[in-house]
């Protein structure tokens, strides 16, 4: 089983498990950055992920002075995962922002496959992040990627 995140104000998570040699997308939604914490950590409990893909953050050249005096909440949530990750023995990663989409962002493919995510920016991001780990970390074929542009 795989957890995928975009973790911030608004947290985006997909759960995928495999299903018959197919990986099936299980759960998905967005939740706000109060109850991320406490979300994560009863389900990395409840159930044996193999992986939690964690979307990271960096603070870019072009984008620095808009950092300035801002709280920054999204990399203290992060902290807070990784704590609780070490915490339960959960095997995570970070994975840069952005990750996946140049490969799976097609609407209508993920349409095909019920993979589009209706008004949930932030549960597709996290769905890229999962899409993007089983078709080139763990090198598993993904139909949604395999099928040749019609």
């Amino acid at each position: 089983m795989i957890l995928a995140l975009d973790p911030g104000e608004t947290t985006g998570y997909v759960i995928f498990e495999k299903q018959d040699s197919k990986w099936k997308l299980l759960h998905f939604g967005q939740i706000s950055v109060e109850e991320t914490p406490k979300f994560y950590e009863t389900w990395i409990k409840a159930y044996n992920f193999d992986i939690v893909i964690i979307e990271d953050y960096r603070i870019r050249p072009d984008t620095a002075m808009a950092h300035v005096g801002q709280e920054l909440i999204t990399p203290k949530l992060i902290g807070v995962l990784e704590y609780i990750s070490k915490k339960h023995n959960q095997k995570y990663i970070l994975q840069p922002a952005g990750t996946g989409r140049q490969f799976f962002n097609n609407k209508k493919k993920l349409e095909k496959y019920n993979l589009w995510l209706k008004a949930m920016k932030h549960s597709r991001s996290a769905l890229f992040h999962a899409l993007y780990y089983i078709k080139f970390v763990l090198k598993e074929k993904i139909d949604i990627y395999e099928e040749k542009e019609a």
